[in-house]
């Protein structure tokens, strides 16, 4: 009996024997395999950067992966009080992307660990039971890419509406902001604020000659991704014991790979 086939025998003994014993199961540890990467986690390699943020909270909270707006009174999210001023005889045009963001604006960066291939970039802002994002969310911004000749816009919230970049599409810009556009190689993302629902307003006049906005940027956590799927991981459960099979079997499956995890329960 040559060693192969001896090996082969083994393994196949070691399955029959913990199915036989009912004492090993999968579960799907990671969710649905049609998940996207979120190239924007922590985890994956990226580091994020911010125009300003209020000292009692920990910037790095908006790529976490914590999505809810329920830990905000403890410190997730990033939060940003800015001022926007119009100068005399010169309206509040959008069509002007230079000089908008030096009237007054905040921002928040992610860059990737390497160039990615990004189509989706998710937006979550504080909304909740307590702070509703009627209050609290976003009304006007730019969602950019950065490319080899700089920044550029590939997603809009006009008067709290997400506005198309390719067609006539509006949609409410609620505690779940999604941008959705042409795949675009970038190693870096940008959402520029330049009004938030809590904002209030100084001046004389009608709207458009209002001269000041003090507003307040909040946002719980920010999402890119594109065409590649998450890797679909199962965790093993084994009840081990003192049986040196199952113990030799939990090394095999060991050595096969990362895409199992191997969970010893006494």
């Amino acid at each position: 009996m040559n060693t192969m086939f001896r090996l082969t025998l083994i393994f196949f003994s070691i399955i029959i024997t913990i199915l036989a014993s009912g004492c090993a199961f999968m579960q799907n540890l990671t969710g649905s395999p049609s998940d996207s990467v979120n190239y924007a986690l922590a985890s994956n390699g990226a580091f994020v950067t911010a125009s300003n943020s209020s000292p009692d909270r920990d910037l790095t909270t908006v790529i976490n992966g914590i999505t809810s707006s329920e830990g905000w009174d403890d410190g997730e999210g990033w939060e940003c009080r800015f001022t926007r001023r119009r100068p005399d005889n010169v309206g509040w045009s959008r069509l002007d992307p230079k000089s908008i963001m030096e009237y007054g604006s905040a921002w928040l960066e992610v860059q990737f660990n390497s160039p990615k291939i990004v189509n989706k970039v998710t937006v979550y802002t504080l909304d909740s039971a307590k702070y509703p994002v009627s209050k609290y969310g976003i009304r006007e911004a730019w969602l950019q890419v950065s490319k080899e000749y700089g920044w550029t816009t590939v997603g809009e919230i006009q008067d709290s509406y997400i506005v198309s970049r390719t067609s006539l599409d509006r949609k409410p810009a609620g505690g779940k902001i999604v941008f959705k556009f042409d795949p675009v190689k970038t190693d870096k993302i940008r959402l520029v604020v330049f009004k938030s629902n809590d904002v209030e307003v100084s001046g004389e006049g009608w709207t458009s000659d209002r001269k000041t906005e003090n507003s307040v940027a909040r946002v719980i956590e920010i999402e890119a991704t594109g065409l590649e799927k998450a890797q679909k991981k199962m965790i093993l459960k084994v009840n081990c014991g003192s049986n040196k099979l199952l113990n030799l079997f939990c090394k095999i499956l060991m050595a096969i790979g990362s895409d199992y995890l191997i969970s010893k329960v006494m």
